[in-house]
């Protein structure tokens, strides 16, 4: 832009002309031939013929004449009389025909000696003269052009300081003012070139613009004033991106493409600068009439130059560059092809040392690069890679191009990085290409920005790939200081904020970060509000935000997201070209939009849309794509929701057809295979029930192996496999096989109960399944010990182990890893601190969703997690300790848990159900319960959840009188429950010598129920009435646990000092004000007794006092309300004066010397109607956290009959030898309630809600 000075274009002042310039020519040559003529006016003779040649040259372009002129005029140089001022103007007539020349044929020495004469003009001119101005703006200009040429500094300090004074000996009024004008500013505006300061550009265009206010308004040297200026409107353009100079200076090149004549080379130097500043505006503001115009422009210019013109390549080059960046707006592959053609043809033609060959390899390279973006060829991206580097290899490291070719291979280099074959070199060599780049740019300019932008998509790129966590904080640094620049224009801004969207969104995959996938769609939204209707990048755009509203859908479930998802998706896939890799993915995101919001809104035109959308987006993904197993697995679980539907075998045969296909397009080591092989056992499963075809369940059970088996499978989904796998083969009493699958299983589920503790709704679905899994896997056990006698005992101990992992597995499992977890802390808080943030990692790798956009990235993450996690564990395990750290205990540990007497399992399963009697010594005793069903407990379980909700109501309004049936259904629970289990289980006890009816001190005996079994008062089991047999409570005296851990290291734990506290208050329950203990029940505590009593009731007891004074005492009687939450019963508690304290607050800290706890509260013992055994009464979760023994109630009970229990219970226990000691708790309460029933005569439903958990 702008070009080499105008002084370039001046003709002398002695110049002349005749009407016939050849003839006028061939004249001055005869007479200089003519051996007779007068020598005095030779000198004359050859500056009339040097200037008229000059002339010609000017108009005609004919090498020989300016070749002539510069001999003409140098020999008559060398003739001239040596006055000054002779001599001066002949150096200045042969300065100017060797400027000339080097400016049509570049030879460097000419502009050297060009130099030289105007210097030694410029010597012989007196500082008078009038003379002076236009030959220091001679040397000046002179001067300039070799700095261009050379690059040396000094020479445009001195342009500068020659066409400065060469203006200031001017007049405002001297016609070649407005030439020293242009002069001037054009040095000036070459050193704001150089050194980017902004005043120097200020001054150059004051200049310029002065220039061509006095330029006379028609002429050349008007039309190469304004192209002076207009370059200069534009240099500020890029600098500061006002519209107004950009507009300006198109306005200019106009004019000054006007006032050029046809033909002359100043016309051609402005249409190609016109196109220029078109293209230039296009790019800042995206208008598409711009670039038309432009490529207009570039092709009329073209037409002017003759075939073999040296300046027709680098027209040819701009006309590409405007083609392709009409290809970016508009997308037509017509402009990209053309393109590539004639760059083909332009570097071919281009010798190698040529100065310009570089700048044509770079264009072929970016058209090739574009075409790659269209079609994907990696053949094309190569071809794009080795012409880059080879312009690279001819850039010079102080070439202003440098940083834009360095940028351009450094984004093709991240280009190959992504592509099938991409190597960890290509993308190293990306961020080594932008790196230098940036280095070589000024701070805050528009150039660092874009690198800044490229240099954030590199390591996005290499994160991707690598999983390294820096990277994608390298990036999303980068992208943000890249917008952070105000010059980016909104296009480039835009892509800009795209880019930082996809960056957010995949750190927020990464670490789960729900703030960083808020931050990505506000960006992602940015970015598309700034993109224009009819722009190419806007489908691109749509897709990515729809793309991050479909993660946030997966998190949240907000529908209003998911209609967003197919709004933004649905206008992506339409305003996309048929034959764009991308389309067929982003109709694939559309159908799994769709079918997420069928599973909301239950519209079967969704789920009909989606099908549609994923089948046509399949046909046209490649096999090779990482995306098309999620995609492929996505069809199929949309068929089969059709199926289930509509029942149409054509549906589910399909399905099960694109499910086998996503299956066997993972390999081994993709953690998606597993979730893949579930889906197509499901699939199965579901045809085999169809039409009863055996192969199909074969092939069922196979899938189910193949994903519980699987290496890296996630590990709910292999372990839902590995229960579907276990429950097949015990349906088909294949033991040993299903033994192999509840091992698998139960290796499993620590991993999988951790991970629910950070991610609890991802398991929900798979509770269910783990709540029978350990009832289930030991009734295999179990089954296994009665066919193979020999085996028998092995069999039933680890019947036990699998029974104790799973029966508490939904929340004692998980308390018990937070509390081993808080062990670890005390011993080394950083690997405590390292343990909880790995597992909870680990938990956000597994849940991601299956049909995600970054599959690549889902398995990385997830192996990474894996292995640290596997890693960790295995370092913690060396510790002293810990050697079993997140181990189960094993049957030689629980077996201690009858030390103090025998432990009596009942196994309940849908398979079988057996008790298990473990003695203090000696073999397990095994005792099938044939009798008994799964039907008849659950139908006990409900008849007592009658009774229990009865006693509440009874208990909390006094107006309701005792229904006449509770009594007689109280009756009827336990004689079956004698009937089922408490007879045979004392009869077979009673032969193994465990205890004997004459006995004089009752035989204490521990229970463990399981499943529904465990909310039966088996403590008050009995014959009916008329027997006179005697029942449980004359044969026993009865205590509960809720698994073996509960009792295993706490029986041989020696008591310590006792030290009360008791707490009371008062809470509304179910809207109506129920005063849980009278104070007279305080008074009677402390009546038993004359150590000192703490006491905190009413409304003193508030949570924070409460909580500290826990660690304090060993004895506490909670005389409170409490409540349980099945779903998560760590929040399960009681209700003091300023809300619940929960279990999880009451551990905190660990309750050390924790001996003996009194629930007389509301619901303290009663567990969950649907998970009995699951959801643990409160009483037993208090073994959990510390107390050796707790005695609760099934439900409330009347006051009169609450203080009664209590005052013969506290009062045994404080007239006891060892008053210390808790565990004669229970003794104290199997005296309690017999006295209710035989000498106070309370109802069954009194005295029968009392229990005792633990020692």
């Amino acid at each position: 832009m702008g070009g080499l000075p105008s002084s370039s274009r001046k003709v002398s002042s002695r110049e002349q002309q005749s009407e016939d310039e050849d003839a006028t020519l061939q004249h001055f040559r005869v007479i200089l031939q003519n051996p007779k003529a007068d020598a005095t006016n030779r000198p004359k003779i050859l500056h009339d013929l040097g200037t008229g040649l000059l002339a010609r040259f000017d108009k005609l372009g004919r090498i020989n004449d300016i070749n002539s002129a510069v001999d003409t005029f140098a020999e008559a140089q060398k003739i001239v009389p040596s006055t000054d001022a002779e001599q001066a103007a002949c150096l200045t007539d042969l300065g100017v025909a060797l400027a000339r020349r080097y400016e049509r044929l570049g030879r460097v020495a000419d502009i050297h000696e060009a130099v030289e004469k105007h210097s030694e003009a410029v010597k012989y001119t007196p500082r008078d003269s009038n003379y002076l101005p236009s030959r220091l703006d001679n040397l000046g200009s002179a001067l300039l052009a070799r700095y261009l040429q050379t690059s040396d500094p000094k020479d445009l300090e001195d342009a500068i300081d020659r066409t400065d004074r060469a203006v200031d000996l001017t007049s405002n009024d001297s016609l070649s003012r407005f030439e020293f004008q242009n002069h001037a500013g054009m040095a000036l505006l070459y050193r704001y070139r150089r050194s980017n300061r902004a005043e120097d550009l200020s001054s150059a265009i004051e200049r310029l613009k002065e220039a061509v206010e006095l330029v006379p308004r028609d002429g050349s040297p008007r039309a190469a004033f304004l192209a002076d200026l207009a370059g200069a409107l534009h240099d500020r353009f890029d600098s500061l991106n006002n519209e107004p100079d950009i507009n300006e200076a198109i306005n200019c090149r106009r004019e000054s493409l006007a006032l050029s004549p046809q033909g002359s080379p100043q016309r051609v130097q402005s249409v190609t600068s016109l196109a220029d500043s078109l293209h230039t505006r296009f790019h800042a503001f995206g208008q598409i009439i711009d670039i038309n115009s432009a490529i207009e422009t570039f092709e009329e210019a073209l037409e002017l130059y003759e075939p073999l013109d040296a300046n027709r390549p680098r027209i040819i080059d701009n006309l590409c560059n405007a083609l392709l960046a009409r290809f970016d707006a508009m997308g037509e592959l017509e402009d990209v092809e053309s393109a590539i053609e004639k760059m083909r043809d332009v570097v071919d033609d281009t010798p190698i040392e040529s100065i310009d060959r570089p700048r044509y390899l770079n264009t072929l390279a970016h058209a090739l690069l574009r075409l790659h973006g269209r079609l994907g060829d990696v053949e094309v991206l190569d071809d794009a890679i080795r012409r880059l580097q080879e312009a690279l290899d001819f850039t010079p490291d102080d070439n202003p191009e440098r940083p834009r070719r360095l940028a351009k291979l450094g984004n093709a280099f991240l280009l190959r990085f992504n592509s099938l074959l991409g190597d960890i070199y290509h993308i190293a060599g990306a961020i080594d290409a932008l790196l230098e780049a940036i280095s070589l740019v000024s701070s805050g300019s528009l150039s660092q920005a874009q690198y800044l932008h490229d240099l954030g998509r590199c390591y996005l790129g290499r994160f991707d790939k690598l999983g390294e966590i820096r990277d994608i904080d390298c990036a999303i640094r980068s992208l943000t200081d890249g917008i952070a620049i105000d010059l980016v224009p909104d296009g480039t801004r835009a892509d800009m904020l795209n880019n930082l969207g996809n960056a957010l969104l995949r750190r927020s995959e990464w670490l789960g970060d729900i703030d960083d996938l808020n931050a990505a769609i506000d960006r992602l939204t940015q970015a598309l509000d700034l993109t224009a209707l009819d722009s190419a990048h806007r489908p691109q755009y749509l897709s990515d935000l729809g793309a991050s509203l479909l993660c946030r859908v997966r998190r949240t479930g907000q529908k209003a997201d998911v209609d967003r998802t197919i709004h933004y998706l649905s206008q992506a896939v339409g305003f996309i070209p048929a034959d764009i890799p991308d389309r067929p993915v982003w109709l694939c995101s559309l159908g799994t939009a769709l079918l997420r919001r069928w599973e909301m809104a239950d519209d079967i035109h969704d789920l009909n849309a989606s099908i549609e959308r994923l089948e046509v987006g399949l046909d046209r993904i490649c096999i090779d794509n990482s995306l098309r197993p999620g995609f492929c697995s996505a069809l199929g679980n949309a068929l089969m929701a059709r199926y289930r539907s509509l029942n149409g075998l054509r549906d589910l045969n399909h399905a099960i057809r694109r499910h086998k296909e996503a299956a066997e397009l993972v390999n081994i080591e993709n953690p998606r295979r597993s979730a893949l092989l579930n889906n197509l056992a499901e699939s199965l499963l579901s045809r085999y029930q169809h039409q009863g075809e055996v192969h199909d369940f074969r092939d069922c059970v196979e899938a189910y192996r193949l994903s519980a088996i699987s290496p890296y499978g996630k590990p709910h989904h292999r372990l839902n496999a590995a229960i579907q796998w276990a429950t097949f083969m015990h349906e088909a009493n294949l033991l040993q096989v299903a033994s192999t699958a509840y091992d698998l299983a139960f290796d499993l589920l620590p991993q999988v109960v951790f991970m629910g503790l950070s991610a609890k709704n991802q398991i929900s679905p798979l509770v269910p399944k783990i709540h029978s899994l350990g009832r289930d896997a030991a009734a295999c056990m179990l089954a296994r010990a009665a066919s193979e006698p020999e085996l028998a005992q092995k069999h039933a101990s680890r019947a036990v182990e699998l029974l104790e992992e799973g029966q508490t597995i939904a929340w004692s499992h998980a308390f018990r890893l937070r509390q081993e977890i808080d062990h670890l802390r005390a011993v080394d808080p950083q690997l405590g601190e390292d343990c909880d943030h790995s597992g909870n990692v680990l938990a956000q790798s597994c849940f991601r969703d299956p049909h995600d956009q970054f599959p690549e990235l889902d398995g990385l993450h997830y192996r990474r997690a894996l292995e640290d996690w596997e890693d960790l564990v295995r370092t913690i395990r060396y510790i002293p300790g810990f050697a079993n750290f997140l181990l189960p205990l094993k049957f030689e540990t629980l077996r201690h848990a009858a030390d103090r007497g025998p432990v009596v399992t009942i196994n309940v399963s849908k398979f079988r159900i057996d008790a298990v009697i473990i003695p203090p010594a000696g073999e397990v005793i095994l005792l099938p319960i044939p009798a008994a069903s799964m039907s008849d407990i659950t139908d006990l379980a409900t008849k007592l959840q009658q009774i229990s909700v009865y006693g509440d109501l009874r208990h909390s309004y006094t107006w309701i009188e005792e229904s006449a049936s509770a009594e007689d259904i109280m009756q009827e629970v336990l004689t079956k429950t004698w009937r089922l289990f408490g007879k045979p289980i004392l009869d077979k006890m009673e032969q193994a010598r465990l205890y004997g009816k004459d006995s004089s001190s009752p035989t204490r005996v521990w229970w463990n129920l399981t499943g529904p079994l465990a909310s039966l008062p088996i403590h008050a089991a009995s014959p009916p009435p008329p027997e006179p047999n005697p029942g449980m409570m004359e044969s026993v005296i009865s205590s509960y646990t809720s698994s073996l851990t509960g009792l295993v290291g706490v029986s041989d734990s020696k008591s310590v000092p006792r030290k009360m506290l008791v707490v009371g208050a008062p809470e509304t329950i179910g809207g109506g004000e129920q005063t849980v203990v009278a104070g007279n029940e305080f008074e009677s505590i402390q009546k038993l007794t004359a150590e000192e009593i703490r006491t905190i009731k009413g409304e003193a007891a508030r949570i924070l006092d409460v909580s500290r004074a826990l660690s304090e005492y060993t004895w506490i009687h909670f005389a409170c309300s409490a409540v349980q939450d099945p779903s998560d019963p760590l929040k399960s508690g009681l209700i003091l004066a300023d809300g619940l304290l929960p279990l999880s607050r009451m551990a905190q800290p660990p309750l050390a010397q924790a001996q003996f706890a009194y629930l007389s509260s509301f619901q303290s013992a009663t567990g969950s109607t649907q998970h009995p055994n699951e959801a643990f009464p409160l009483a037993s979760a208090m073994q959990f956290i510390g107390f050796r023994g707790v005695i609760g109630t099934l439900w409330s009970v009347g006051d009169d009959h609450a203080l009664k229990v209590t005052d013969k219970v506290y009062g045994d226990l404080f007239e006891a030898a060892d008053e210390d000691d808790a565990s004669k708790a229970a003794f104290a309460l199997h005296k309690a309630m017999i006295h209710l029933r035989d000498e106070i005569k309370a109802p069954l439903t009194d005295w029968v809600s009392f229990v005792h958990f633990g020692l």
